[in-house]
């Protein structure tokens, strides 16, 4: 038995948080509120640290509700490398939002390890849920009931679907496994397209978005953050489980990821060019980001092999990873000067030039500008996209990143060609330790990924156990 629980060690990822969501409950019990708030930050953190280090892959199938491989491992390493900058600044008045966020990674990590249809639609409720909370108890205003209540409502629509699809594929092929059919029929990609919407509801692509943008306006920037890396590299992951089920480049869902992808970053790019509010133009862009990843889906679901090669794509991963550190790093640089508004960018590289610079290196990597992690993710989805025979579809993303120029771009100008005005932000002062680590943290790999080719070839040996 010990030696099983050894072998299959990374598997117990879910098991820690869930350990760690009992000993927070415990630990804040008989304890005044203050105190309960501080012990759940420090057990939330550990246990974070805690599925990181168990996390190993050994290759091949853990039996029929649970698998083992590179793909699960690496994604569950996003999800908690993500949820670290909102443990460690999340307001804590009480050790509720602690344990929401516990239980949100605990259904992440199964999400991404989960072999079968019902056991995946658990853990993706026990991602969401949580979450629609977390939406209202760390909102900044009255506006968080109404943007949780939208989280809400959208969730729940995406969730149904999921079901009617599930419902659909058990009664045509009689099993709910998630290994690849290797057939396929009419009502079979029926059943897959109503799957896929549910996915892309989660992740918040058009016409399916509606809800993203008022989420991210109300709610506090490191939960914004979680929100456009962890969560929606969860949707990405139930999108990549979702297209396996069926042959590659077989009709349905993978028929329509073009004009989606394409939609996806139009709508994002050209909206984001109005936005005056920092978040919600923040949250445009990752609508936008989305479309470059759904290209780069599309790419591997015309030219992966009939297994389905490591069950998602390279160039994807290394995108998300990428994104990770530079969307995060824009939310964390709000957070850490209080912006909200883009009247307030006026003049603030003179005021705090630390930060300034600091955000500009985030905005120059989600604009694509080398030498980011964001211009050699987005070649490569480019790259892999032309391999496909998506030229077309190549050209129009190129458009799009041009428009993107415009207001990344004039962010940067704000900061530093503007003049300092009435409402430009004052200077938050020294950082203290824990926020400068975490902008150390997120600074560093995003330069590495754009000086470092060799990164696609290490997630791809990854991917591949």
């Amino acid at each position: 038995m010990t030696c099983c629980v050894v072998r299959h060690a990374w598997l117990c990822a879910p098991l820690v948080l869930s350990g760690g969501l009992a000993l927070t409950m415990l630990a804040s019990l008989g304890l005044d509120v203050k105190r309960s708030a501080r012990a759940a930050r420090w057990l939330l953190l550990v246990s974070i640290a805690a599925a990181l280090a168990v996390l190993a892959p050994t290759g091949g199938a853990a039996g029929a509700l649970l698998r083992q491989d590179g793909a699960a491992v690496l994604w569950q390493a996003v999800f908690l490398v993500a949820a670290i900058p909102l443990a460690a600044l999340m307001p804590l008045s009480s050790e509720v939002p602690a344990l929401l966020l516990l239980a949100a990674l605990a259904g992440m990590t199964l999400l991404a390890a989960a072999n079968h249809l019902i056991l995946f639609f658990l853990a993706l409720e026990l991602m969401s849920l949580p979450s629609y909370l977390l939406v209202y108890r760390l909102g900044r205003d009255k506006r968080a009931l109404e943007a949780a209540l939208k989280y809400f409502f959208a969730g729940s629509v995406g969730s149904a679907m999921f079901l009617f699809g599930v419902s659909l594929f058990y009664s045509l092929t009689g099993t709910l496994s998630m290994e690849p059919l290797g057939i396929t029929s009419p009502r079979l990609e029926l059943s897959l397209v109503l799957m896929g919407a549910g996915a892309l509801f989660k992740v918040g692509a058009a016409p399916l978005h509606f809800w993203l943008p008022d989420v991210y306006e109300a709610s506090a920037p490191e939960l914004v953050g979680f929100f456009s890396t962890g969560v929606k590299s969860a949707a990405l992951l139930f999108l990549f489980r979702v297209l396996l089920l069926l042959p590659p480049a077989t009709g349905g869902l993978g028929t329509w990821l073009p004009y989606v992808s394409v939609a996806t970053m139009t709508w994002g790019n050209l909206l984001a060019l109005r936005q005056t509010s920092l978040q919600r133009l923040l949250a445009y862009s990752s609508i936008a980001h989305v479309g470059y990843l759904l290209l780069g889906v599309w790419a591997w679901n015309e030219t992966r092999p009939l297994a389905g090669g490591g069950g998602v794509s390279a160039p994807v991963f290394l995108y998300a990873a990428a994104y990770l550190f530079m969307s995060t790093g824009a939310f964390l640089a709000l957070r850490l000067g209080g912006l909200k508004d883009r009247k307030q960018l006026a003049g603030f590289g003179r005021r705090r030039p630390s930060l300034a610079a600091f955000l500009t290196l985030m905005l120059l990597s989600l604009a694509s500008i080398p030498p980011t992690g964001g211009f050699l993710a987005k070649f490569l989805i480019f790259w892999e996209a032309i391999k496909a025979g998506g030229a077309g579809l190549t050209v129009v993303a190129a458009a799009n990143s041009i428009v993107g120029l415009g207001y990344y771009f004039g962010l940067i100008r704000d900061l530093y060609l503007s003049e300092p005005g009435p409402a430009t932000a004052e200077d938050p002062g020294p950082m203290a330790w824990g926020p400068r680590a975490l902008a150390f943290a997120c600074a560093v790999p995003t330069l590495v990924l754009g000086l470092w080719p060799g990164a696609l070839g290490l997630a791809a040996q990854w991917l591949a156990k």
